[in-house]
């Protein structure tokens, strides 16, 4: 088709089991479906302001990417990609990219992403931006990635949980919401990453991650809000502290000018249940708590490197949760006023080298203080 099948203007309206395009023109493909479709291979390309745009809705019924689909559109608010199952699922078993726009898969139902392939999201271009929406589950495959060109990713399953794949934003900020919980799918002998990228924000209503089987992540910020226990392997240098994300939402007529959701940033890290994270799995895992860490459970912070923690960094545990804090080649810095607390809970602190003390309130706990070298007080007189 040449210049566009559809337009901006109006789309075509189909009844149709399944589709192919190669639009090599300057327009782009605009569908509105009736029912159920398998989107199989497609090419789009075009120069400009809406060129290469695909607009794919479904009224009723499942959506099936069963062929790769690209635009090589260039030039500014072009290439953009929406696919939209309003009463049905998205699956996605092959490659969906955009060489020069921004992606939004939304489902009232169900979204799998390579499930049983190796299918990937990428925007190419730089600072374009990944939304996957899901009524129901997410589920991205042990071998599925999306990537994008230092561009915010944003992944929502309203009524059910996510699983991870790959997550690469480069510089960019991710965002992870379910209802239910976040997991990794690559199994509890995997330790490859599920998130690359410069901010984390985690919400969940049930758990992030488990003891055995840990969101792993190589991000510079952490932030976190879930119902049920959070357990975060971190690759190298980390803060636990919030920042916003936002991300474009791709419209009907195929640009996203006005069009974008987000989420405002969260503070520090709190669980229902116990939090762990583990930081410097393979670099030099600083360790920075600029925000408060709570848990309904017991907190364990442990780091390769130092572990500093500010005044507006409280650590608290709650029940009969216990607070473990340790640096294994480092010093560990507590500010003036700073705390760790406890209902009762035992508290330990343990630094290789220096450990400066802030405020440590373990009720009728016990509290362990270790150190390599010198336990400094660090708190104002008085």
């Amino acid at each position: 088709a040449e210049p566009a099948s559809g337009s901006t203007g109006g789309s075509l309206r189909t009844e149709l089991g399944s589709l192919a395009a190669d639009n090599s023109g300057n327009g782009g493909l605009f569908v509105i479906e009736k029912d159920g479709l398998t989107l199989n291979a497609t090419t789009l390309a075009g120069v400009g302001v809406g060129a290469g745009a695909l607009s794919l809705t479904l009224l009723t019924g499942d959506l099936q990417v069963a062929g790769a689909v690209k635009s090589t559109a260039t030039g500014t608010d072009s290439g953009h990609i929406l696919l939209s199952a309003q009463q049905g699922s998205v699956t996605l078993a092959a490659n969906l990219v955009s060489g020069s726009g921004s992606i939004s898969v939304l489902a009232q139902d169900a979204l799998r992403i390579g499930v049983a392939s190796s299918a990937r999201v990428q925007t190419q271009a730089a600072g374009q931006t990944v939304e996957l929406q899901a009524g129901g589950a997410l589920t991205m495959g042990a071998g599925a990635s999306i990537v994008t060109n230092n561009g915010a990713q944003r992944l929502v399953a309203n009524n059910g949980a996510v699983e991870l794949g790959l997550l690469d934003a480069g510089t960019g900020a991710v965002a992870v919401h379910a209802s239910g919980a976040i997991s990794d799918a690559q199994g509890d002998a995997d330790t490859a990453v599920n998130v690359r990228a410069a901010s984390l924000r985690l919400q969940a209503g049930g758990d992030a991650g488990s003891g055995i089987n840990a969101i792993e992540t190589a991000v510079g910020r952490l932030s976190a809000e879930v119902g049920g226990g959070l357990f975060v392997v971190e690759d190298d240098a980390l803060e636990l502290a919030g920042s916003a994300v936002s991300v474009n939402r791709v419209k009907a007529d195929g640009t996203v000018i006005g069009s974008t959701v987000g989420d405002a940033a969260l503070t520090g890290l709190w669980a229902g249940a116990d939090l762990m994270v583990d930081n410097g799995r393979t670099g030099d895992g600083v360790l920075v708590v600029s925000e408060a860490v709570t848990a309904a459970g017991s907190v364990t912070l442990l780091a390769q490197g130092a572990i500093t923690q500010s005044a507006a960094g409280g650590i608290s545990a709650g029940g009969a949760g216990t607070v473990d804090v340790q640096s294994f080649t480092g010093a560990i810095a507590m500010a003036d006023g700073a705390v760790a607390q406890t209902a009762g809970g035992n508290v330990r602190y343990a630094a290789a080298t220096t450990l400066t003390l802030g405020e440590i309130d373990a009720g009728m706990g016990s509290v362990s203080l270790v150190a390599g070298g010198s336990i400094l007080d660090n708190v104002t007189e008085a």
